[in-house]
């Protein structure tokens, strides 16, 4: 399947997408969104472990990785609009979506962007999210050592070290801060799409409930399933491999290639 027309891009897309190791031949793309503060990175083992039949691409929001002269994303919809003309100039068809946390919600509005512009993807993974009603907006505190700190109480995933050392809390809690203040900017708008979801989520993480992740069925008019795997809100790391065969699976299935 060839990629779909889409609007003229708003926005020069170097260094929004990055395909670490194109396939001779994929059966789909899969594009991946990290969490807030988190590096697309961290989706690098995945790269071997999903090929040949899956291609892997990672998104880079601004203010970080090889964006880190720009500003970071303070707005949420300019920020749907410039990854979704991203995705359609630059990833061939047929294409899927995983994203974690934060990821998850904007994999899910860059899906909706997709299906309105008659571009639906064929998959979408959303893990540790919950239900897009959901609001998780914080307080933050003013203090960065305070914010981490109130970060690690509610999701347990930043790493003692940045915690002890003001020198690194100074660098990675800019970032984290605006990535949490984007997330209050979004707005859940009713609506389904016609692609399949899985939701994903850790049996200890307190922010996704088995019942939450069961609430995405409400999201689409297709197939949906949900599954939980050892470990809490950052679980991707100790379940990878269940993970990952989850991924493979439906995919596969959903492009005939099972």
């Amino acid at each position: 399947m060839s990629t779909p027309a889409l609007a003229t891009p708003r926005a020069n897309h170097n260094g929004v997408l990055t395909c670490p190791r194109p396939q001779p031949a994929p059966a789909v793309r899969l594009v991946c969104f990290a969490h807030s503060g988190g590096n697309p990175r961290m989706y690098q083992n995945w790269v071997e472990k999903l090929a040949p039949e899956i291609e892997l691409w990672w998104v880079t929001l601004p203010g970080r990785g090889q964006r880190w002269r720009e500003h970071h994303a303070d707005r949420w919809e300019p920020l749907i609009d410039d990854i979704t003309a991203a995705l359609v100039t630059h990833v061939p068809w047929p294409m899927a979506l995983f994203g974690h946390s934060l990821g998850g919600l904007i994999a899910f509005d860059v899906a909706r962007r997709l299906t309105e512009e008659q571009a639906p993807p064929n998959y979408l993974f959303v893990s540790a999210r919950a239900h897009p009603r959901r609001e998780f907006a914080l307080d933050l505190p003013e203090d960065d050592i305070d914010l981490l700190r109130l970060v690690d109480t509610v999701y347990a995933g930043v790493p003692a070290q940045i915690l002890e050392s003001p020198e690194l809390a100074r660098h990675f809690a800019p970032t984290l801060r605006a990535d949490l203040a984007l997330g209050a900017d979004y707005r859940y708008r009713p609506g389904r799409l016609t692609t399949p979801i899985t939701a994903l989520g850790g049996v200890d993480d307190p922010t996704t409930p088995a019942e939450e992740l069961d609430a995405w069925r409400d999201c689409t008019t297709a197939a949906t399933q949900w599954r939980q795997f050892p470990g809490g809100h950052f679980y991707l790391e100790q379940s990878e491999a269940g993970v990952l065969r989850t991924i493979r699976r439906n995919l596969l299935r959903s492009t005939g290639k099972e």
